[in-house]
């Protein structure tokens, strides 16, 4: 375990070993550490001993980058904090652990908000990850009444500077919180309620042209088995990237994919194109999921492998795909409440949301049949341009 005088600059240009884990001792505060893993996480801990016991005791301290070094809330701070308090009798990880048993410490909030409601989102997963990585860093210890509006407006404002976009999540999350927190008698008001969002987002318009389906697709067949072929299903039927990578193999039937769950909060039917269907013929059946390639959990989106897809189509995501999917039905005649429909939108009026119960199967059929036989033609290299055919006369 390598001593390391640590500066800032230090700290961010270490690199990953290649397997395992490494650990660095600061120079400066005694017992201070650094853990580096395979994986490129960097933690801080406190190795400790109690007068008269020979062994090492650990207290963690944060994840870098989101606990830096310096600073008021800084690595460093946290550890003469924690070894004042050992030199007065205490034990710094027993007394984190009787912190974190009170209820309205925010980072005990928190973790009865994730059990008792993020897990029951679909979202939730990223919710945590959002919390953990920026509000325990900077409220975990101190009290839930006692974080003001000004405490959030610095957090959200400090989160913007490095990651715009990511600090509306941030104020998002941080509101539902204190929201929760508020319904469950632990504060009197929101905080957060009615600060705006620090940044502006241009909603994206991306459509991919025919050459790029085309591009996008062959590069799709040369990467194969699981992800060329996720893409080409997200492709065809236009449904999202989340639900597709959730599908198994139980959902299908008789040529209907059922999703039991999804964003709109109802259930949703897919009846799929024959294209679709010969694409999840060539998926071998690994496990419970269809797109896997660990047998028991369902692909990840990465970075790695997506940028392997049509590197020479600019800026595109997968998201786009769902929004081509759902112009290339417009430009074939299909209706916009059919097209609402195949994708699944939450309904707004009370007139869909409670009275209509028509499920729409044929005319989604109907829809995701025209847009699958634009894309085979496109893929053949025989498309023109698009051929308008009135939903009627495909039925």
């Amino acid at each position: 375990m390598p001593n390391l005088r640590m500066t800032e600059k230090a700290v961010e240009r270490l690199n990953p070993p290649k397997s395992g884990r490494v650990e660095y001792h600061d120079t400066v505060v005694s017992g201070l550490s650094l853990r580096v893993t395979d994986k490129g996480r960097k933690s801080w801990s406190l190795l400790y001993r109690l007068p008269g016991d020979p062994r090492k005791r650990r207290l963690t301290l944060g994840v870098y980058p989101a606990v830096a070094l310096t600073g008021k809330e800084g690595a460093r701070e946290r550890a003469k904090d924690a070894l004042g308090k050992l030199a007065g009798g205490g034990d710094p990880a027993a007394d984190k652990a009787r912190q974190r048993k009170d209820p309205h410490l925010v980072e005990s909030v928190i973790d009865d908000f994730e059990k008792r409601h993020l897990s029951t989102l679909k979202d939730g997963g990223k919710a945590k990850r959002i919390l953990k990585a920026d509000v325990i860093p900077a409220w975990g210890r101190r009290r839930i009444s006692d974080i003001t509006r000004r405490d959030v407006l610095d957090l959200i404002e400090e989160k913007a500077q490095t990651a715009p976009v990511g600090a509306n999540r941030l104020l998002a999350w941080v509101r539902r919180l204190f929201s929760w927190a508020v319904n469950r008698g632990l504060l009197e008001h929101n905080p957060a309620s009615r600060i705006p969002k620090p940044s502006r987002e241009a909603a994206r318009e991306r459509v991919l042209t025919d050459a790029e389906i085309l591009t996008v697709w062959q590069s799709c067949e040369a990467e194969g088995y699981p992800y060329g072929l996720f893409v080409q299903f997200c492709l065809l039927t236009g449904q999202r990237r989340g639900e597709v990578q959730q599908m198994k193999w139980a959902d299908l039937s008789n040529g209907v994919w059922t999703l039991p769950t999804t964003k709109a909060g109802r259930a949703h039917e897919v009846p799929l194109p024959k294209q679709a269907k010969a694409i999840l013929d060539r998926c071998p059946k690994m496990g419970e999921f269809v797109f896997t390639k660990r047998v028991k959990a369902p692909i990840g989106v990465s970075s790695t492998w997506k940028a392997r897809i049509a590197p020479e189509v600019p800026g595109w995501t997968l998201h786009d795909l769902r929004r081509t999917a759902a112009s290339g039905m417009a430009r074939l005649g299909v209706q916009p409440h059919v097209i609402a429909r195949v994708l699944n939108h939450a309904e707004t009026g009370i007139t869909g949301r409670v009275y209509v119960r028509h499920g729409w199967l044929d005319e989604k059929r109907a829809a995701l049949d025209l847009w699958a036989k634009k894309v085979a033609a496109i893929v053949e290299k025989k498309s023109g341009p698009a051929e308008v055919v009135p939903m009627e006369a495909a039925r």
